[in-house]
């Protein structure tokens, strides 16, 4: 008899399943049995003496080769149920190569479980809240007290009593994935840990195409002596996504009020935020993303329109700033369970969220530290607080020149803000970070040691070709070193920033809304004011705004008008007439130390200017009877020129007298154009 000992193509993919060891042991017996089945011709040795030889290759029994031998040539059963009755016995067709694979390494899965049997078990593991076994014994319990009788089980197993193939062993193997028990036991929330994320790459942004708003807890206290406590610092903050630098920031303490509730960060912040981020830093021409989450950080429906009413529009006419929302998380895996806490999607902005982590490893030689984590907290922080609010009611008891002589461990809010701002601006210096696609992004420059000094490899451009030239063949012969280096978050930054759009002053206004604006009065051509929120003392500003063209506006003195002070941006008040309409905006005035020569002569010609602006309006209404003054001097100077007294004593005290009770002409404009200045 003749056959073809090969692994027919049908069975292709089977074979290729196979563990590698089991593919080699088939291919053997195979290869082996080959001359068996088809000796050559003239060959007249006995099968059984080929067998013999076959088991000694294949290092098995006689009896083995002998049977997997008849069972390949002309079919049959192959194995046996054990002592207890576990296993089976399986037909083979002859000249079917599967005879020859070690089910010990390679098992045969199981197909005798119907499919409704293993939902029913996935069913049940879902609903216990810990383990899958103790899940299988309920199941099990549940049959035998005849619950469920509706499924199609196999025959009972009498050794174990209960169904073949319905072994813990056996079902565990169809268990639910991670994923589906995570979703059922805890939530959809908690499983999405266990799915594929959703991975995105800087590589192809730009300066401005992704600036995300959120908020965060700094892990200290520091004090507030406005509000007389100690409390933990809450800050929100915009954050390029491109450049990974924080834009802009402003801290609220968390205090207690006195109704007992605590006060925190508010909806109006996210709009200062907005509303600094957009008027100094601007937004990009190629288009912006703002990138927010539902809560504080959120935007709501009227400065949507305000963003996309008062920004510009690509070609298509679509509005360059877009808003794009985390979504919420929280929501009930299926219809039998109970939705969870309704909560924002911090992966929404993964990058931003480890931005943080930097932040607080920064910050945290702080002094009054609270710990990551409650594990963590030291334990004198409680006594520490304690101590430090008997200081602040002493404070409070004492005559100001003693309480300024009290020494605090806490740092103080505004001491606080100038240290926050140098951390932050080193942060945004360092170049040993591992910011991801950093490199791919090209953010990397080359460097060579001039003197004790690297210098960017971009230098030679702007020298000659001999010295270009002789600075290769030094770098070529290791005479100067050179080295890759990553650039920085600011370096990064300040390569687009120059190239974004301001918003428009009026829009500022806008998103900032009505509720926002406060009542002012211009006081001695000027606005006076003290205001917490915009910081400690008082706050000045010119009376003298700026229009949306860039036209001075006098405003007049003793009118009230609505007034527009963002904290994240104090240099700046915006002012709108009793309606609402947009008027200009007006530079603060600041109060410089007099130890500072230069400081106070630019204040000085600031307040000059300011007088010349005043007085503009008067010349101008009296122009001409400066002209007319200025005409009969020269005509008297003229006349006592032509004086031709012998002595000229006379003549030349006259002229002195005269000259003195002339009063010096001003230089004036001389067109009313120039003189033009509207009164609001």
């Amino acid at each position: 008899m003749s056959l073809a000992l090969a692994i027919p193509t049908s069975d292709a993919a089977e074979y290729a399943g196979l563990p590698l060891e089991v593919r080699n042991n088939v291919r053997r017996w195979l290869r082996i049995l080959t001359p068996v089945f088809n000796p050559p011709q003239g060959c007249r040795c006995k099968i059984g003496d080929a067998l013999r030889r076959v088991a000694t290759d294949m290092d098995v029994s006689d009896a083995t080769a002998r049977r997997l031998y008849d069972i390949y040539r002309q079919g049959g059963y192959k194995g046996a149920p054990n002592k207890k009755g576990h296993g089976k016995r399986t037909w083979f067709d002859a000249g079917d190569w599967r005879v020859f694979i070690n089910r010990s390494v390679a098992p045969q899965e199981s197909k005798g479980v119907p499919p409704e049997v293993i939902e029913c078990f996935r069913g049940y593991c879902e609903s216990d809240q810990r383990k899958n076994r103790s899940a299988w014994r309920r199941m099990i319990r549940d049959w035998r007290a005849g619950k469920l009788p509706h499924l199609p089980w196999p025959e009972v197993d009498p050794v174990v009593d209960y169904p073949v193939g319905c072994s813990y062993r056996n079902l565990v193997k169809h268990a639910p994935t991670r994923y589906e028990l995570t979703a059922a036991r805890i939530g959809r929330t908690a499983a999405d840990a266990e799915r594929p994320l959703v991975y995105t790459t800087r590589k192809g942004l730009w300066v401005g195409s992704h600036i995300m708003f959120d908020d965060m807890w700094h892990d200290f206290f520091v004090n507030t002596f406005a509000e007389k406590q100690a409390g933990r610092p809450l800050e929100l903050f915009s954050h390029d996504l491109f450049s990974a630098r924080k834009i802009r920031w402003g801290v609220r303490v968390r205090t207690r009020k006195a109704d007992g509730s605590m006060s925190g960060l508010e909806e109006r912040m996210t709009r200062y935020v907005l509303a600094a981020t957009l008027f100094l830093d601007g937004y990009s021409p190629r288009g912006t993303i703002m990138v927010v989450e539902h809560g504080t950080a959120a935007f709501n429906d009227r400065v949507r329109e305000a963003l996309a009413q008062h920004c510009e529009r690509d070609a298509a006419g679509s509005p360059l700033i877009t808003v794009s929302d985390s979504g919420m998380k929280g929501a009930a895996a299926h219809a039998g369970q109970y939705p969870g806490l309704s909560r924002g999607n911090f992966r929404h902005k993964a990058s931003l969220e480890s931005s943080n982590n930097l932040t607080h490893n920064e910050f945290a030689h702080l002094p009054a530290q609270t710990g990551m984590d409650l594990a963590h907290r030291p334990e004198g922080l409680e006594a520490q607080l304690k101590h430090n609010q008997m200081l602040l009611w002493a404070r409070e008891q004492l005559r100001p020149a003693t309480a300024a002589k009290l020494e605090f461990d806490l740092l103080e809010l505004n001491e606080f803000m100038h240290i926050a701002g140098e951390l932050y601006t080193n942060i945004e210096q360092y170049t040993d970070h591992e910011l991801s696609d950093w490199i791919d992004c090209g953010h990397v420059v080359n460097e060579m040691l001039i003197g004790k000094h690297w210098v960017d490899r971009g230098a030679l451009l702007s020298m000659t070709d001999a010295q270009r030239q002789v600075v290769h063949m030094l770098i070529e012969s290791g005479e100067i070193l050179t080295r890759p280096r990553k650039m920085s978050r600011r370096e990064v930054w300040d390569m687009g920033a120059a190239d974004l759009i301001k918003f428009p002053a009026w829009g500022v206004c806008d998103i900032l809304g009505p509720d926002l604006a406060v009542e002012r009065k211009v006081v001695k051509n000027q606005f006076e004011f003290q205001d917490a929120e915009v910081g400690p003392g008082m706050h000045r500003y010119s009376g003298m705004a700026t229009d949306a063209d860039g036209h001075p506006v006098a405003l007049r003195d003793g009118e009230t008008y609505q007034a527009f002070v963002n904290p994240f941006a104090p240099d700046t008040l915006f002012v709108c007439n009793a309606r609402g309409g947009y008027i200009g905006q007006c530079r603060r005035i600041n109060a410089p130390c007099r130890a500072d020569v230069e400081a106070v002569q630019r204040a000085c010609g600031a307040a000059a200017k300011r007088e010349g602006e005043l007085l503009a309006p008067v010349r101008a209404r009296h122009l001409a009877e400066a002209r007319e003054m200025a005409r009969r001097a020269s005509s008297n100077a003229d006349a006592l020129g032509e004086s031709q007294d012998p002595d000229g004593d006379e003549a030349a005290a006259v002229g002195a007298a005269i000259r003195q009770s002339t009063p010096s002409i001003v230089s004036t404009p001389s067109t009313e154009e120039e003189i033009e200045i509207r009164h609001i």
